[in-house]
């Protein structure tokens, strides 16, 4: 009979432990991610909720660039236009985390939108010259070109042909605008001169 009531009292104790001894493991998750997009400007903020308290938020973007703060919220300047992928990693309070990624888009504003179809069929760099053509989807007379060298000059013709030469060493925007009635489209390369 001892031995019964002693069995019972330790079992007692030992399941009042295990109720109050085990911490709930806690529900996490990322409702939504917001991103504001103004220039090479990116602005994310996200909606998380947890059983637990969310300590911090550990955001990745595909650039490289890394930063951890104590809201839901960051911001970050791109440098280059392009598809870019940004990760939260949202850390609670005992050290267990959950995840969110979403996909972004950082145009060009300089570009005009294609409604033509452009094309670059030749392209040819060497040393401080560069000679440029283009080519358009269809048959178009009378077109007008924009050629911009980056570096302050700019030609308007109705050649599809251009050559220029830097004088100064760098990194240049050379861009080609065209347009004929309701048809306009540009494109952009990036130019070093040594």
């Amino acid at each position: 009979m001892i031995l019964k009531n002693m069995i019972l009292k330790y079992s007692r104790i030992l399941l009042v432990f295990l109720a109050f001894g085990c911490e709930p493991l806690d529900d996490c998750s990322v409702n939504s991610i917001e991103t504001s997009v103004q220039g090479k400007k990116v602005s994310v903020n996200i909606s998380a909720t947890s059983s637990g308290e969310l300590v911090q938020y550990n955001w990745h973007f595909s650039d490289g660039f890394s930063k951890a703060t104590t809201t839901p919220f960051v911001e970050h300047t791109l440098s280059q236009n392009g598809s870019y992928i940004v990760q939260v990693e949202v850390e609670q309070s005992y050290g267990d985390y959950c995840y969110y990624e979403s996909g972004f888009v950082i145009k060009d504003e300089s570009l005009i939108e294609d409604t033509c179809g452009i094309e670059m069929t030749e392209f040819i760099h060497t040393g401080n010259y560069i000679q440029a053509k283009v080519e358009i989807e269809g048959v178009k007379t009378d077109a007008q070109y924009t050629w911009e060298s980056g570096d302050g000059f700019q030609e308007v013709s109705n050649t599809s042909d251009f050559v220029y030469e830097y004088t100064q060493p760098g990194y240049y925007q050379f861009k080609v605008t065209y347009t004929k009635d309701a048809c306009k489209d540009s494109l952009k390369k990036e130019v070093f001169i040594p």
